[in-house]
């Protein structure tokens, strides 16, 4: 009887986690892996500079590399977090098997990218060239441990913040998608309208320069919009709210900013279809009436919920009917705009809701339909087959309204 009781409770699935826990191992772990990146990026400077040639050097590029490394260092958290947690190891053992386990995996696509950039040099060579990385690996590991156990120790005089784990593993889904969605994006052709190529003409930038301007205002603005959703959840992770509102802004980079032309890479399994695409961009308008709906606590009420549906409906059959006329786009957003003018003053004049949350909701709007209506009336901020709509999720430079979304979740929410 013992044996079957002790057996049952080993294999219990935990109705909720550590929240304080998992951030300690994850946030050392990325910014171990960051600092490897930043040693990655320097090593190659080196090497290039050995060879003679001339180092070729964007910031888009750079930050790429280091958001790389900084999810190695994530999965290196996490593979510390199990071998600390379950095998009981020490920091010292943990920390060896971690950097010779880094090692090996970063042996591998090193050497392929040497070879890629270095056609012209035999393989000793490059082989030596490689023991440049070694610091990489090293930084990534003991950094991951020794982050991570002091991090623990700091917090152990805290409260534990813990959250449900259907909530945790549901926000982890939306994360993951959403950085599946979002590097493909950063790291394909960038699009400018002909008014931002011709300010960078005018100040002889080339192509190279633009694209990496581009993708590096597109990297930055990411990183600071799932930076800001999870120190929302930080500070009210027991909140109901709190967690719908994360999950419907963690929505939004897969299901609106990334769908503009072509289906997000996590669907792109379903078929190419317009009227699906339509239905994806459908779903990320639904989320984003749903945030403006709920977030900071607010209830709407029914009247408000009808209009806000109402909006909806209409623009999912603009989406995926396609009749994408320039007034039919000015009837949506109208009709936008007006559903979200009527919930910021229904919210300000409500109880329930958070006054930061809506200010900041209401800042949103205002940036993001004065951004949609410019390209509507300015053909020189529009592209080619693309509606406004679509503009101002393709141009990493307009996504800096979005930022607001996940700012306005940070004010302290009431509880259900």
């Amino acid at each position: 009887m013992m044996a079957e009781e002790l057996a049952r409770q080993r294999f219990t699935v935990p109705r909720a986690i550590s929240l304080t826990l998992w951030a300690n191992y994850l946030c050392a772990g990325a910014v171990a892996g960051a600092a490897g990146g930043v040693l990655a990026r320097a090593a190659m400077r080196v090497v290039v500079l050995i060879l003679g040639h001339e180092p070729t050097f964007t910031v888009g590029a750079s930050l790429g590399i280091v958001m790389i490394f900084a999810v190695v260092g994530l999965m290196a958290g996490m593979l510390w977090l199990g071998m600390a947690r379950v095998l009981h190891l020490r920091a010292a053992t943990g920390g060896v098997l971690l950097a010779i386990g880094l090692m090996l995996l970063l042996a591998g696509p090193i050497f392929d990218a040497a070879t890629g950039d270095l056609a012209n040099t035999d393989t000793s060579t490059i082989l030596k060239f490689m023991l440049l990385f070694i610091p990489v690996p090293l930084t990534i590991a003991w950094g991951t441990v020794w982050g991570a156990e002091r991090l623990q120790r700091h917090s152990a005089q805290s409260p534990a913040r813990t959250m449900p784990l259907g909530s945790a593993l549901a926000t982890v889904a939306l994360f993951v998608a959403a950085f599946a969605s979002v590097m493909p994006v950063i790291g394909a052709a960038q699009r400018h309208p002909s008014l931002l190529s011709d300010l960078l003409n005018s100040n002889a930038a080339d192509l190279a320069t633009a694209g990496g301007f581009s993708r590096a205002v597109a990297m930055l603005t990411f990183l600071a919009y799932v930076a800001l959703a999870p120190i929302a959840l930080w500070r009210q992770p027991d909140n109901a709210n709190v967690r719908r509102s994360v999950l419907l802004a963690l929505a939004l980079p897969t299901l609106l900013l990334t769908s503009a032309a072509r289906l997000p890479a996590p669907l792109a399994w379903l078929p190419d279809e317009r009227w699906l695409l339509g239905l994806v961009q459908a779903a990320g308008v639904a989320a984003l009436l749903g945030l403006y709906l709920t977030a900071g606590g607010f209830a709407p009420p029914r009247w408000l919920v009808g209009v806000a549906v109402a909006t909806w409906v209409i623009a999912t059959v603009w989406l995926v009917a396609r009749p994408q006329t320039r007034w039919t786009e000015w009837l949506l957003w109208s009709m936008l705009a007006a559903t979200l003018l009527l919930v910021v003053v229904a919210r300000l004049r409500g109880r329930g809701g958070s006054t930061a949350t809506s200010l900041l909701l209401a800042l949103f709007a205002l940036c993001w339909l004065a951004l949609w209506a410019a390209i509507l009336l300015m053909p020189a901020l529009q592209l080619r087959l693309l509606t406004g709509f679509g503009v101002t999720r393709v141009v990493s430079i307009f996504w800096l309204p979005w930022l607001l979304l996940p700012a306005a979740l940070i004010s302290k929410q009431p509880e259900e």
